[in-house]
C-alpha cells in the first residue's frame, strides 16, 4: 500500500512558516505597544509627582519665582512628551491590531489547507480499503470458483 501525499503539502508548509512569522511579528509589535503603555504611565506619574510637589511648595509659601518658573516649563515638557507618547501608543495599538489581523487571516488560511489534507487523506485511506476489498473479493471468488469446478470434477 502506497503511503498518503498531499498534494498541496508544500503550500500548507510556506502557510505555516508564514504563520509562525506573523506570530513573532506579533509579539514585537505587542511588546513595543506595551513599552510604550509604559512610558506613557511613568511620564503621567512624573508629572503627578512634580503637580503634587508643586502644590505642597506653593502651599507652604517656600516656592520662589525662578524654582514655580522652572516647574512649569518642566512640567509642559511632561504634557508634550505625554501628548506625543499617546499619539505613538494608538499608532502601536493600529500596529499590533493589524499585525493580530494578519496572523488571523494566515492562521485561518492554514487550517483550511489542514482541513483539506484531512479530507485528502480519508478519501485516499476509502480509496486504499476499496482496493484492499476488491482484491480480497476477487481471491474469494477464484477459491469458489476454484472449488466449484472441483466439486463439478468429483460429481462426473
Amino acid at each position: 500500500m502506497k503511503a498518503f501525499q498531499f498534494k498541496f503539502q508544500s503550500i500548507l508548509k510556506i502557510k505555516e512558516q508564514e504563520e509562525n512569522r506573523l506570530q513573532e511579528e506579533y509579539a514585537l509589535l505587542k511588546k513595543a505597544y506595551i513599552e510604550v503603555q509604559e512610558n506613557l504611565k511613568k511620564l503621567i506619574s512624573i508629572k503627578e509627582d512634580y503637580l503634587s510637589e508643586l502644590y505642597s511648595n506653593e502651599g507652604e509659601g517656600s516656592l520662589d519665582i525662578n524654582k514655580a518658573l522652572l516647574y512649569r516649563d518642566y512640567l509642559a515638557h511632561l504634557r508634550r512628551e505625554i501628548a506625543v507618547t499617546k499619539e505613538e501608543e494608538k499608532r502601536k495599538k493600529q500596529e499590533m491590531e493589524a499585525g493580530y489581523n494578519r496572523l488571523v487571516e494566515k492562521t485561518r488560511e492554514r487550517k483550511m489547507l489542514e482541513k483539506l489534507k484531512e479530507k485528502h487523506r480519508v478519501s485516499f485511506i476509502s480509496e486504499q480499503l476499496r482496493k484492499i476489498q476488491n482484491e480480497l473479493d476477487d481471491l474469494a471468488q477464484g477459491r469458489f470458483n476454484h472449488q466449484k469446478s472441483k466439486d463439478l470434477e468429483a460429481d462426473r
